[in-house]
């Protein structure tokens, strides 16, 4: 008897219904492919050979780039070089309008990553890349590693609150009142309450 093979195909016998043939695929799966599928070469196999390509492209990047902790595709300092990129350059990232639809771009120098990581070192644990003005471009001497509270006292849509006698950022306040940011944020964005209200009640109480 002849064997019949598609790809990593091996077909066994007539499948479950009569248009398909129960097969078994290099790695071991046995499952019913449609014989249509087969012929016209849609299906190659179970889906290892789709997944073993991905993970070679993912090897290959982490080649290129060299800069990939164990176990983990990208690095954190990769991730920022790369959403630089796709907020400035990349019309259909959410936040295009922010950044590349308003001019903000990077420099030519940091389109390659190594140079990006000669510049800017490491990203340092719970910090993100900031620009110090919020109007440049993303490039050597307008940039910096910052903490959330540093960033939100930079950015230029902050919401400032009065407390303690002067206009403060959210993060400025939580961190001074000792109010998780995430508590603060809710009650002030979502149930729009006066900062006053938001600072005193206690969160067992809001949560009733």
């Amino acid at each position: 008897m002849e064997i019949l093979k598609f790809g990593r195909w091996t077909v066994l016998g007539p499948g479950t219904r009569t248009q398909d043939r129960a097969c078994r695929c290099e790695c071991g799966t046995e499952k019913d492919v449609r014989w249509q599928y087969l012929r016209d070469g849609r299906s190659q196999s179970c889906g290892c050979k789709q997944r073993e390509e991905v993970a070679a492209r993912m090897r290959l990047h982490r080649f290129k780039h060299g800069h990939s902790p164990s176990g983990q595709p990208y690095s954190p300092t990769y991730l920022s070089w790369m959403h630089i990129k796709q907020r400035c350059l990349y019309k259909g990232s959410q936040n295009y309008p922010m950044y590349g639809g308003r001019g903000i771009s990077v420099c030519a120098r940091w389109m390659d990553f190594q140079n990006f990581l000669a510049d800017m070192g490491e990203r340092p644990a719970g910090m993100s890349i900031e620009r110090i003005d919020v109007d440049g471009d993303y490039e050597p001497g307008n940039c910096r590693w910052a903490t959330r509270l540093e960033q939100e006292r930079n950015k230029r849509t902050s919401l400032k609150y009065l407390y303690q006698g002067r206009e403060r950022c959210l993060s400025e306040i939580a961190e001074l009142s000792g109010m998780k940011y995430g508590l603060l944020h809710d009650r002030l964005k979502r149930h729009n309450w006066t900062l006053e209200k938001a600072l005193s009640t206690p969160s067992r109480q809001f949560k009733k």
